[in-house]
């Protein structure tokens, strides 16, 4: 028998009882009021037990839903790579935001040397001549060196969709020398790091493009 059913029946039972002696209470028969008491707290028990948590601890959840999370989950975190912390970055506030704010300024004028509008000194030229070099900067949106000590670099979504793969890892590889450049003003850049450079995940939108290689930072591959 279910242990659902059997509080069921005991509840069926319960009420019948209790049924009977009102009945034969109202046929002049003898019934205390504690008897009816205990009837009617014993009924309420009755109704409550079947609805009770323990009723439903045995309960398999469907395999179906359960495969189907983990599928999810596992999508959800091949989707992005793994940390990578390179050791000697700094990570205080104070240096993140001087860095930060160098590259800003870095990228804007390299973008301003690309369409002619800026000179080598960040100065608003009319009639100025576009320096090519610089045109992968229009590819980026930003590039920021971050406190989990890795460089996260934003690609306009359109534009670099129709970039082959080895210009996305050159694209990849201007965002690390930008923020080598950017240390490298603050003074906070070691050889170490230099040797070795800084991780690079960079993304369009919320997906990742290229990243650098595990065994060498300065290497870069394009995201599967």
């Amino acid at each position: 028998m279910s242990a659902i059913r059997l509080p069921l029946i005991v509840s069926g039972v319960i009420i019948i009882l209790v049924s009977i002696g009102f009945f034969l209470a109202r046929r002049g028969r003898w019934l205390s009021r504690f008897t009816v008491a205990v009837g009617l707290f014993l009924v309420a028990i009755g109704l409550i037990m079947p609805n009770l948590p323990g009723q439903f601890a045995n309960r398999r959840a469907d395999p179906r839903q359960s495969a189907s999370s983990s599928k999810n989950t596992e999508q959800t975190t091949s989707s992005h790579p793994a940390r990578h912390h390179t050791a000697g970055v700094p990570t205080d506030a104070k240096t993140l935001a001087a860095v930060n704010m160098t590259l800003a300024d870095q990228l804007k004028l390299f973008q301003g040397q690309s369409r002619g509008t800026l000179d080598a000194s960040g100065h608003a030229v009319q009639t100025g001549t576009p320096d090519h070099s610089y045109d992968w900067s229009l590819y980026l949106k930003s590039v920021t060196l971050t406190s989990e000590q890795e460089i996260v670099a934003q690609a306009d979504n359109f534009k670099v969709s129709a970039l082959v793969a080895e210009s996305r890892k050159e694209l990849a590889g201007h965002a690390q020398e930008m923020a080598l450049t950017a240390l490298a003003k603050q003074k906070r850049l070691t050889n170490h790091i230099r040797d070795r450079g800084i991780y690079v995940a960079l993304y369009a939108d919320k997906t990742i493009v290229a990243h650098s290689q595990t065994a060498d930072y300065k290497q870069f591959e394009v995201a599967e």
